[in-house]
C-alpha cells in the first residue's frame, strides 16, 4: 500500500483508501480523530478514505462512510419457507464482542423460547450455507446484534429472507445508502458507550417491540419488505462501488 501510495503521488494521481477492517480500538482512543486512519495523513497519503467502523460525527469531506457491509444477491439461495420459529441467530462467540451482543442473544432466549439461536465456541458446529439460508428463511426475525463492532453482514442478509425482519443495533457508525430506521425498515435497539464498550440500552423496549409484529404480522412484512428493497436498491456490491467511484469523480 505505502509503495503504490508514493508512486500515486510522483506521478500526481489522487488516491483513496478503502479500509473495511474492524476497528473496535477507535472507541476507547483518547482520540478518536487521530486514530481514524490508521496514522495515515490526507494530503500526503490520500484524498479520500472510505472506512467502514467511521464513528458516528466523525464523517468529513474526505473521510467517508462504507457500511453497511454490501452483498451480492445473486450468491444467495433463499427459499420462501413457512416460518416455524420466532427469531434466528448464528455466530460465533467472540470472547471480546461488543457487550450489547451477548446481553441481546440472552435477553431473547428469555423471552422468545420459539427462537433458534447458535452462538458457535467453535468451527465444529457452524451451520453450512444451505443450513443458515433456511433458517433465516423459516425465521420471523433474524438477529443481527454487534459483535466486535456494528457492521455485519447479517445485516444485509436478512434483507434477502423472504418476509424475515431484521432486528439490530442503532447504527453507532456512520452509514451510506438507504438507512436503518426503527419500525420502517427494522426493529432497532438502543446501545449506550460506557468505557470504550456499547452496551444493550432498554431492553424492555425491544422486548415489547418484538411482541408487537410478533402479535402484527402484516406490519412486519412491510418492515421486511421494505428492507428487501433498500438491499437491493442501495447495499450491494455494485450499489457500493457506485457510490464509491462517483465520490471520487465528485473530489477529483
Amino acid at each position: 500500500g505505502e509503495l503504490a501510495r508514493q508512486r500515486a503521488k510522483a506521478r500526481g494521481l489522487p488516491g483513496a483508501i478503502l479500509d473495511a477492517h474492524d476497528h473496535q480500538t477507535i472507541y476507547r482512543a483518547d482520540n478518536i480523530r487521530a486514530e481514524l486512519t490508521c496514522g495515515l495523513m490526507s494530503g500526503r497519503d490520500f484524498d479520500l478514505y472510505f472506512k467502514e467502523n467511521l464513528p458516528l460525527g466523525y464523517r468529513t469531506a474526505s473521510i467517508l462512510p462504507l457500511a453497511p457491509a454490501p452483498l451480492r444477491p445473486e450468491m444467495y439461495q433463499f427459499s420462501a419457507l413457512p416460518k416455524t420459529t420466532d427469531i434466528f441467530y448464528s455466530g460465533k462467540e467472540r470472547a471480546r464482542g461488543q457487550p450489547d451482543g451477548q446481553a441481546v442473544l440472552g435477553l431473547i432466549r428469555q423471552h422468545f423460547p420459539s427462537s433458534a439461536l447458535v452462538d458457535h465456541k467453535t468451527h465444529s458446529t457452524f451451520l453450512t450455507l444451505a443450513e443458515y439460508w433456511d433458517g433465516l428463511s423459516r425465521a420471523r426475525f433474524a438477529l443481527s446484534p454487534s459483535r466486535f463492532d456494528w457492521d455485519s453482514f447479517r445485516h444485509c442478509e436478512a434483507g434477502l429472507a423472504p418476509g424475515t425482519v431484521l432486528i439490530a443495533p442503532q447504527p453507532y457508525v456512520e452509514t451510506t445508502g438507504p438507512p436503518l430506521v426503527d419500525g420502517v425498515n427494522a426493529v432497532l435497539y438502543d446501545t449506550e458507550l460506557r468505557d470504550g464498550w456499547f452496551h444493550l440500552r432498554n431492553g424492555t423496549a425491544l422486548v415489547e417491540k418484538i411482541r408487537h409484529y410478533l402479535a402484527r404480522p402484516e406490519e412486519a412484512k412491510n418492515i421486511a419488505e421494505h428492507w428487501a428493497r433498500d438491499v437491493r436498491e442501495g447495499h450491494t456490491t455494485l450499489a457500493r462501488s457506485r457510490y464509491v467511484l462517483e465520490q471520487m469523480e465528485r473530489a477529483f
